[in-house]
């Protein structure tokens, strides 16, 4: 994960809950080259993962869904808890130059996400503060705000494909 850049904006939490990521390239993927579920924590440096015995071929693409999407922490010192269960009908399909993948020698794709593009133009300015003095973005809690972050999650992706040096 990007690191947020958004003034007036504080991370203490975040998760988004991935399911279904899956390599794709030039040759017919398989259950080899997916990974079913896990969970990104936004405050991290990320999460690795090893598909081991794939094919030989060229794999330029990654294609997921995001099944949910929390994020806690502050907007302008008010309390932010964020919930949002994006359209997982839709998968996020993301490309990059091909990386090779030949005997002996692994190749590796990073998935990146930036979610300070979520709250660009200072978007939660638009929400309302409940009773308990909290800034809540959900479903049922300031909706047009959180389908707005919600449209905003795909693009938010991107891939770099790269051959690790042996």
């Amino acid at each position: 994960p990007a690191t947020t850049a958004v003034s007036c904006l504080q991370l203490a939490s975040g998760r988004v809950k991935i399911e279904e990521l899956t390599v794709l390239g030039d040759v017919a993927p398989d259950g080899r080259a997916m990974v079913p579920e896990f969970a990104l924590d936004l405050t991290s440096t990320g999460a690795a993962f090893t598909l081991s015995m794939l094919p030989q071929g060229v794999y330029s693409r990654v294609r997921f869904s995001v099944d949910e999407v929390t994020v806690g922490g502050s907007w302008r010192s008010t309390p932010l808890m964020l919930q949002l269960e994006p359209d997982d009908d839709t998968p996020i399909d993301v490309r990059a130059d091909g990386v090779e993948v030949t005997p002996g020698h692994d190749g590796e794709l990073a998935v990146g996400v930036d979610a300070g593009a979520w709250f660009a133009g200072d978007v939660l300015d638009g929400a309302t503060v409940d009773n308990n003095g909290q800034l809540v973005v959900d479903g049922a809690h300031n909706a047009g705000v959180a389908a707005t972050i919600a449209a905003r999650i795909p693009a938010s992706f991107s891939l770099v494909a790269s051959t690790p040096a042996r």
